[in-house]
Protein backbone atom coordinates (compact mmCIF):
# COMPACT_ATOMS: atom_id res chain seq x y z
CA UNK A 1 0.00 0.00 0.00
CA UNK A 2 1.36 3.36 -0.97
CA UNK A 3 1.96 6.16 1.81
CA UNK A 4 1.49 9.34 1.94
CA UNK A 5 2.46 12.70 4.37
CA UNK A 6 -0.89 13.60 4.15
CA UNK A 7 -4.48 12.57 3.38
CA UNK A 8 -7.22 14.93 3.04
CA UNK A 9 -11.10 13.94 2.55
CA UNK A 10 -13.44 16.14 1.31
CA UNK A 11 -12.20 18.32 -1.97
CA UNK A 12 -14.07 21.63 -1.40
CA UNK A 13 -12.26 24.78 -0.80
CA UNK A 14 -10.40 23.97 2.28
CA UNK A 15 -9.81 20.80 1.43
CA UNK A 16 -7.82 21.38 -2.40
CA UNK A 17 -6.16 24.79 -1.27
CA UNK A 18 -4.46 22.15 1.39
CA UNK A 19 -3.97 19.55 -1.06
CA UNK A 20 -2.55 22.24 -3.21
CA UNK A 21 -0.55 23.87 -0.35
CA UNK A 22 1.03 20.93 0.71
CA UNK A 23 1.94 19.89 -2.92
CA UNK A 24 3.71 22.82 -3.40
CA UNK A 25 6.01 22.34 0.06
CA UNK A 26 6.99 18.99 -1.31
CA UNK A 27 4.79 16.71 0.57
CA UNK A 28 2.72 13.31 -0.84
CA UNK A 29 -1.06 14.22 -0.84
CA UNK A 30 -4.10 12.01 -1.31
CA UNK A 31 -6.98 13.88 -1.48
CA UNK A 32 -10.36 12.62 -1.23
CA UNK A 33 -13.71 13.23 -3.38
CA UNK A 34 -16.74 11.42 -3.55
CA UNK A 35 -18.23 14.07 -5.37
CA UNK A 36 -16.83 16.91 -7.96
CA UNK A 37 -14.11 19.29 -6.85
CA UNK A 38 -14.84 23.04 -5.80
CA UNK A 39 -17.45 23.03 -3.45
CA UNK A 40 -20.62 24.83 -3.69
CA UNK A 41 -19.34 27.95 -5.21
CA UNK A 42 -18.13 26.35 -8.45
CA UNK A 43 -20.87 23.45 -8.80
CA UNK A 44 -23.90 24.93 -7.03
CA UNK A 45 -23.43 28.59 -6.76
CA UNK A 46 -21.39 31.63 -8.61
CA UNK A 47 -21.29 30.69 -11.73
CA UNK A 48 -23.96 28.14 -12.09
CA UNK A 49 -26.13 31.33 -10.58
CA UNK A 50 -24.54 33.64 -13.26
CA UNK A 51 -25.83 30.99 -16.10
CA UNK A 52 -28.91 30.09 -14.49
CA UNK A 53 -29.83 34.31 -13.75
CA UNK A 54 -28.80 34.43 -18.14
CA UNK A 55 -31.46 32.22 -18.55
CA UNK A 56 -34.11 33.52 -16.86
CA UNK A 57 -33.57 36.90 -18.13
CA UNK A 58 -34.40 35.29 -21.72
CA UNK A 59 -36.92 33.73 -20.58
CA UNK A 60 -38.31 36.71 -18.95
CA UNK A 61 -38.26 38.83 -21.72
CA UNK A 62 -39.51 36.42 -23.82
CA UNK A 63 -42.79 37.08 -21.73
CA UNK A 64 -42.64 40.85 -21.88
CA UNK A 65 -42.54 40.22 -26.07
CA UNK A 66 -46.40 39.19 -25.58
CA UNK A 67 -47.13 42.84 -23.93
CA UNK A 68 -45.94 44.56 -27.53
CA UNK A 69 -47.71 41.81 -29.40
CA UNK A 70 -44.98 38.99 -30.11
CA UNK A 71 -46.18 35.77 -29.00
CA UNK A 72 -43.81 33.29 -28.33
CA UNK A 73 -43.96 29.62 -26.75
CA UNK A 74 -40.64 28.11 -25.01
CA UNK A 75 -39.72 25.47 -22.98
CA UNK A 76 -36.84 24.83 -20.70
CA UNK A 77 -34.28 22.05 -20.98
CA UNK A 78 -32.57 22.12 -17.44
CA UNK A 79 -30.05 19.46 -18.79
CA UNK A 80 -28.69 21.95 -21.24
CA UNK A 81 -28.50 24.95 -19.08
CA UNK A 82 -26.07 22.64 -16.64
CA UNK A 83 -24.33 21.31 -19.72
CA UNK A 84 -24.03 25.30 -20.17
CA UNK A 85 -22.59 26.05 -16.59
CA UNK A 86 -19.88 23.17 -16.70
CA UNK A 87 -18.61 24.64 -20.30
CA UNK A 88 -17.85 27.77 -18.69
CA UNK A 89 -16.11 26.25 -15.77
CA UNK A 90 -13.85 24.16 -18.23
CA UNK A 91 -13.45 27.01 -20.37
CA UNK A 92 -12.00 29.52 -18.64
CA UNK A 93 -10.10 26.90 -16.15
CA UNK A 94 -11.47 27.99 -13.02
CA UNK A 95 -12.17 24.49 -10.96
CA UNK A 96 -9.50 25.11 -8.75
CA UNK A 97 -10.90 28.62 -7.97
CA UNK A 98 -14.14 28.94 -7.51
CA UNK A 99 -14.35 27.77 -3.86
CA UNK A 100 -12.14 30.49 -2.72
CA UNK A 101 -13.06 33.00 -0.45
CA UNK A 102 -13.07 36.23 -2.53
CA UNK A 103 -10.92 38.45 -0.48
CA UNK A 104 -8.11 35.28 -1.04
CA UNK A 105 -7.75 35.55 -4.80
CA UNK A 106 -5.09 37.37 -6.15
CA UNK A 107 -5.86 39.95 -9.18
CA UNK A 108 -5.59 37.61 -11.57
CA UNK A 109 -7.32 34.69 -10.39
CA UNK A 110 -10.48 37.70 -9.71
CA UNK A 111 -9.89 38.81 -13.44
CA UNK A 112 -10.53 34.66 -14.07
CA UNK A 113 -13.55 34.68 -12.05
CA UNK A 114 -14.74 37.97 -13.45
CA UNK A 115 -14.20 36.49 -17.29
CA UNK A 116 -16.42 33.76 -16.43
CA UNK A 117 -19.13 35.56 -15.12
CA UNK A 118 -19.07 37.66 -18.50
CA UNK A 119 -18.85 34.30 -20.35
CA UNK A 120 -21.55 32.76 -18.85
CA UNK A 121 -24.15 35.28 -19.66
CA UNK A 122 -23.25 34.96 -23.72
CA UNK A 123 -22.69 38.35 -24.91
CA UNK A 124 -21.76 38.90 -28.60
CA UNK A 125 -19.74 42.08 -27.20
CA UNK A 126 -17.75 42.31 -24.79
CA UNK A 127 -16.33 45.26 -23.23
CA UNK A 128 -12.76 45.42 -21.21
CA UNK A 129 -11.37 48.72 -19.54
CA UNK A 130 -7.74 48.14 -19.02
CA UNK A 131 -8.29 44.39 -18.34
CA UNK A 132 -4.13 43.59 -17.54
CA UNK A 133 -3.73 46.60 -15.31
CA UNK A 134 -2.34 45.40 -12.34
CA UNK A 135 -1.99 41.61 -13.19
CA UNK A 136 1.47 39.95 -12.75
CA UNK A 137 3.29 37.95 -16.05
CA UNK A 138 1.38 34.74 -15.71
CA UNK A 139 -2.20 36.55 -14.77
CA UNK A 140 -1.56 38.76 -17.98
CA UNK A 141 -0.80 35.57 -19.98
CA UNK A 142 -3.84 33.36 -19.02
CA UNK A 143 -5.83 37.25 -19.44
CA UNK A 144 -4.44 36.51 -22.89
CA UNK A 145 -5.46 32.93 -23.58
CA UNK A 146 -9.29 34.04 -22.38
CA UNK A 147 -9.68 37.17 -24.87
CA UNK A 148 -8.51 34.79 -27.57
CA UNK A 149 -10.30 32.02 -26.92
CA UNK A 150 -13.52 34.70 -26.94
CA UNK A 151 -12.25 36.03 -30.12
CA UNK A 152 -11.81 32.68 -31.89
CA UNK A 153 -15.77 31.93 -30.55
CA UNK A 154 -16.89 35.60 -32.79
CA UNK A 155 -17.51 37.68 -29.84
CA UNK A 156 -16.32 41.32 -30.63
CA UNK A 157 -14.19 42.31 -27.93
CA UNK A 158 -13.27 46.17 -27.38
CA UNK A 159 -10.13 46.61 -25.25
CA UNK A 160 -9.26 49.83 -23.37
CA UNK A 161 -5.60 49.85 -22.99
CA UNK A 162 -2.65 52.02 -22.50
CA UNK A 163 -0.04 49.28 -23.18
CA UNK A 164 -0.36 48.27 -26.68
CA UNK A 165 2.28 45.45 -27.34
CA UNK A 166 0.54 43.33 -24.70
CA UNK A 167 -2.77 43.31 -26.76
CA UNK A 168 -1.36 44.03 -30.72
CA UNK A 169 -1.48 40.42 -32.04
CA UNK A 170 -4.93 39.69 -30.69
CA UNK A 171 -6.63 43.03 -32.41
CA UNK A 172 -7.59 42.82 -35.47
CA UNK A 173 -8.11 47.29 -35.51
CA UNK A 174 -6.61 49.36 -33.53
CA UNK A 175 -7.46 52.82 -32.56
CA UNK A 176 -5.66 55.61 -30.32
CA UNK A 177 -7.30 58.38 -29.00
CA UNK A 178 -5.64 61.58 -28.10
CA UNK A 179 -7.39 64.41 -25.73
CA UNK A 180 -10.57 62.81 -26.54
CA UNK A 181 -9.90 62.71 -30.32
CA UNK A 182 -9.34 59.69 -31.98
CA UNK A 183 -5.89 60.22 -33.92
CA UNK A 184 -5.35 56.60 -35.50
CA UNK A 185 -7.22 53.64 -36.51
CA UNK A 186 -6.56 50.55 -38.65
CA UNK A 187 -4.42 47.69 -38.27
CA UNK A 188 -1.58 47.09 -36.02
CA UNK A 189 0.87 47.33 -39.28
CA UNK A 190 -1.24 50.32 -40.45
CA UNK A 191 -0.87 52.01 -37.30
CA UNK A 192 3.31 51.35 -37.24
CA UNK A 193 3.71 52.94 -40.96
CA UNK A 194 1.32 56.14 -39.88
CA UNK A 195 3.30 56.29 -36.74
CA UNK A 196 6.99 56.35 -38.49
CA UNK A 197 5.58 58.90 -40.90
CA UNK A 198 3.86 61.53 -38.45
CA UNK A 199 5.12 63.86 -36.17
CA UNK A 200 5.31 62.36 -32.71
CA UNK A 201 2.31 61.56 -30.63
CA UNK A 202 2.35 62.32 -26.93
CA UNK A 203 0.03 60.22 -25.26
Amino acid sequence: MKEYDVIIIGAGPGGYETALYAKEKGLSVLLIEKDKLGGTCLNRGCIPTKTYNAIAKEINDLKKASDVGINAEYNFDFSKAKLRKDAVVEEMGIERLLGKSLFSLSGGEKQQIACASVAALLPGIILLDEPSSNLDRDAIEKLRSIILQWKNQGKTIIISSHILPELAEMCTSVGIIDKGHLVLQGSIEEIHRAAAMSSPLHL
